[in-house]
């Protein structure tokens, strides 16, 4: 058998488990995960893109199995970061995005998903995937939550990438924190501000020839915050 006719055979295959992996029955959507998974593992870019296509086709398809979906591509990533193509990461980086802001009300079983494959996605393609959450986390511009729980799941799984736009990330939220008037939006700018803590502690706890921040880069954004989380949130 040709290349050619195997690569067919593999796509179709694989659409076929994309696109009857939401079954009714439990036993079967779970064997169909596990095989699309275990295919992934095998051909990580064949199966991300063609899980890809089917939610680009389909916008309107049913939200659990969306989430499905999108869990089986955070496996795969998981799995196989370092084998995924550049323009896949993009396509992936550009559909996750969308996902995380489509809808204002919080879904936080979907949105979640959305965040992670961002997040995996951030281990070894930081700067595309900071470029595109940084659009929607600007001066003035209360931002998604999930924009800001991302941030904050980045800084601690890809420390030694974020350290360095962890300043500029500070210097954007410090004035977004007087404009979060809700519970939610303070609980999330709080873990955020937390893990960013956490990435700075465990960079500088670790001291290297080549260290290019120390803890007191950052004091000045980090007691500003914590004077608003104290002195105003607290009190009201």
């Amino acid at each position: 058998m040709s290349s050619a006719s195997r690569s067919s055979q593999a796509e179709s295959l694989v659409g076929a488990l994309v696109a009857s992996s939401f079954d009714a029955d439990p036993a079967t959507r779970g064997a169909i995960f596990t095989s699309l998974s275990e295919f992934g593992g095998k051909s990580p870019n064949l199966v991300l893109k063609m899980v890809h296509e089917f939610l680009i086709k389909h916008p309107k398809l049913d939200l659990k199995h969306r989430v499905l979906l999108l869990s089986s591509m955070n496996k795969i990533l998981i799995l196989r970061i370092n084998d995924v193509d550049q323009g896949i990461s993009e396509q992936l980086i550009s559909l996750a995005s969308e996902d995380l802001t489509k809808t204002k009300k919080l879904s936080h079983e979907w949105q979640r998903e959305a965040a992670q494959i961002l997040v995996n996605l951030s281990t070894r393609f930081l700067p595309q995937v900071l470029d595109e959450l940084q659009k929607k986390y600007v001066p003035g511009i209360l931002p998604h939550y999930y924009v800001v729980h991302t941030l904050g799941k980045m800084a601690t799984s890809n420390v030694s990438g974020s350290i360095s736009h962890i300043g500029g990330l500070l210097s954007t939220t410090l004035p977004l924190l007087g404009l979060s008037k809700h519970d939610d939006m303070r609980l999330v700018f709080s873990f955020t501000l937390s893990s960013f803590c956490e990435a700075i502690m465990e960079y500088t706890a670790n001291p290297m020839e080549d260290m290019q921040f120390t803890k007191s880069d950052f004091s000045i954004e980090i007691l500003g915050a914590f004077d608003v989380l104290f002195s105003v949130w607290i009190n009201t």
